[in-house]
């Protein structure tokens, strides 16, 4: 879908293609990409809807976590 393609634009390439696990820092940019997809979605009219899934695609049910 569109959103995982924009939501890697503000991930540096070094964490994208890491072989190995991911730091704890590193990990925190990667859960900021839901936002990032909401960010660059919300701007563009016939994707306004989407912009909201896009925004919470990763949060469990409960709006309380990232999985």
């Amino acid at each position: 879908m569109c959103f995982n393609i924009t939501d890697k634009l503000g991930i540096s390439n070094k964490i994208l293609e890491k072989p190995g696990k991911l730091d704890d820092s590193e990990f925190e940019m990667i859960k900021l990409h839901p936002k990032d997809s909401y960010e660059i979605l919300k701007n563009i009219k016939v994707f306004d809807y989407l912009a909201i899934v896009a925004g919470a695609h990763h949060k469990m049910l409960d709006g309380k976590g990232y999985y």
